[in-house]
């Protein structure tokens, strides 16, 4: 839309350059062609399961931030290895509902049901800025290595998924103030699907993320989804990719406000 000039980078070099409408409609190199035919439009159809038990029953949820609504008497059911997508604008309750959901946060009215198996560490939720879901002071190593001890499995587990994600091992040893975002959001899922949780809330989990590599991504993330029959609430503003990944998608609209 703005017209100019397109340069596309892949390891530190430009591989193509030139006018943006002959760049982005008829690319010429082979990784300009993957990029932009990355696109979650452009992908094959997904096969879901079939949704198994029932999760989490939430009824007649309402919360407020004063003179603020989100949202009132909001009914949701999420079922073992459902996908579903909140499509909504920005400031409408999208991630104040994920984090009511999983009891980050209280609604102001409402009850919410929860199935037995929903224990200790089997809700897992990856943050949309995940710089803040790492300690600032500690190694990405260290990190990992605490959360292996603490939930007591091999440390090498982790190294399976810095391979599929395409990850180098060494930068575990980096802070993460020292790591891109994008690297960080692929870390934080690694960290989520090491736990197997029965459910995970994706709050725009590859906003940082190139096409290819959020293609990469979410074919992880969904095959170990489905492997562990796990539900999967995903928040995006992304309608194509929520067409790909989701069963079905929960639209918010924001609701008129006094004054």
């Amino acid at each position: 839309q703005l017209g100019g000039r397109v340069l596309i980078m892949r390891d530190s070099e430009i591989v193509e350059q030139g006018d943006a409408q002959r760049v982005l409609n008829q690319p010429r190199e082979a990784y300009s062609q993957e990029l932009l035919g990355a696109d979650p439009a452009a992908w094959d159809d997904i096969e879901h399961p079939a949704p198994g038990e029932l999760l989490i029953s939430a009824r007649g949820l309402a919360k407020s931030f004063p003179p603020l609504t989100l949202f009132t008497d909001l009914h949701v059911d999420l079922h073992a290895g459902e996908r579903v997508a909140l499509l909504a604008p920005s400031g409408t309750g999208k991630t104040t509902l994920g984090n009511v959901l999983l009891g980050l946060q209280s609604a102001d009215s409402g009850s919410i049901r929860y199935a037995p198996q929903l224990k200790y560490g089997s809700m897992q939720k990856l943050y949309q800025d995940p710089v803040t879901a790492f300690a600032p002071r500690l190694t990405l190593r260290q990190a990992f290595e605490d959360l292996c001890r603490r939930h007591r499995f091999d440390f090498e587990a982790v190294r399976p998924f810095l391979e599929r994600l395409r990850l180098p091992f060494l930068l575990l040893d980096r802070l993460p103030a020292q790591v891109s975002g994008g690297e960080l959001q692929r870390l934080a899922l690694i960290r989520a699907l090491l736990l197997k949780p029965k459910v995970v809330f994706a709050d725009e989990p590859t906003s940082r993320l190139d096409p290819v590599t959020q293609k990469d991504t979410f074919r992880c993330l969904l095959e170990e989804l489905k492997a562990a029959g796990c539900a999967l609430l995903l928040v995006t503003h992304d309608k194509a990719l929520a067409t790909k990944t989701a069963h079905r998608t929960l639209t918010l609209a924001p609701l008129a406000q006094p004054g």
